[in-house]
């Protein structure tokens, strides 16, 4: 009685039982409505479930497998935390914009339930409903979960961040290169390299002069023509989780600086999956380059070959 005594007086009500009286009622958006007290014989007000503000996460692990799933985890300040199982184009190499929504299906753009999962005051929650948004620009990814949970509870949450993998673009540090032991074409120089976790293994490569018995410092470009200052189509990137053999494409360059034994290499490349990539080594080259003339080598190194799109069932969710 108390209640409805207090919320009377916020409305301006003083009487709602006196013949021949009207009762005012304004409305949030500041309209009123008039009834007739002879008509009215209870008031009750609602409970109305206060809406829970939005979590905002800190922290998020990003655990890409294959057929485009990816775990997201995320993590508020407040021990909060979201696991969304996701799955976006089956082809996908990195994370796409878009809607996921709640579905067993494992079809493009969803959230699995069955791997996903809220974190509340330290007792787990099932994910039953609801959606999150994924948006992207630059180089910052924003998230908007509104979920409902196994209980009836809604979870909103929200992240921006830049995920360490799994992104449209890769910057990584190589810390291994090597000349291949098959003998090349004068003037092209088949170099392997690969970072220390083995996340990325890959092959560039280069033509310079006729001439040169070791790898010239310059710059050089990508080029289907076989000629000094490019980078041949035999060139290649192998990417682990998810598994991907790429290709460059045109308008990646390398450029590469001597300083006695040791090499300054700078690689912006495009790639084959529609991703940028960004490689850095710096360090001596092991191994001899080889040469013969063009009748009498036998290798060249990996041929010219389409994009391959499988994945291997070793970088598969257990």
């Amino acid at each position: 009685m108390k209640h409805l005594y207090t919320m009377l007086l916020a409305l301006g009500i003083s009487s709602f039982c006196a013949i021949g009286q009207n009762v005012t009622v304004m409305m949030k958006d500041g309209t009123t409505h008039k009834f007739n007290a002879d008509y009215v014989s209870e008031i009750t007000f609602r409970d109305v479930v206060p809406q829970q503000p939005a979590v905002e996460f800190g922290k998020l692990l990003v655990e890409p497998y294959s057929n485009g799933n990816a775990t997201m985890t995320f993590e508020s300040v407040d021990g909060t935390k979201l696991v969304a199982d996701i799955y976006g184009p089956g082809d996908a190499t990195f994370l796409h914009e878009g809607k996921y929504l709640v579905d067993g299906s494992k079809g493009e753009f969803t959230i699995d339930p069955a791997y996903s999962s809220v974190t509340l005051d330290g007792k787990p929650r099932k994910i039953t409903d609801g959606s999150m948004t994924v948006t992207l620009a630059g180089k910052t990814y924003s998230f908007n979960a509104e979920l409902t949970l196994d209980d009836g509870s809604q979870l909103n949450g929200t992240y921006s961040g830049t995920p360490g993998t799994y992104t449209p673009w890769i910057d990584c540090v190589l810390s291994q290169a090597s000349y291949n032991e098959n003998q090349q074409l004068p003037g092209d120089f088949y170099i392997k390299f690969n970072d220390a976790d083995w996340a990325y293994e890959m092959a560039v490569v280069f033509t310079a002069d006729s001439d040169a018995a070791y790898l010239p410092a310059g710059k050089y470009t990508y080029s289907e023509t076989r000629m000094p200052g490019t980078i041949s189509p035999r060139s290649y990137v192998d990417a682990y989780k998810p598994y991907a053999t790429l290709r460059l494409m045109e308008g990646s360059a390398v450029s590469v600086t001597v300083e006695g034994d040791n090499y300054i290499i700078d690689m912006a490349l495009n790639l084959s999956d529609g991703r940028t990539a960004d490689f850095r080594f710096k360090g001596s080259i092991s191994g001899t380059p080889a040469f013969s003339e063009p009748e009498k080598v036998s290798g060249q190194g990996r041929e010219a070959m389409p994009f391959i799109g499988t994945i291997s069932s070793r970088y598969s969710k257990p």
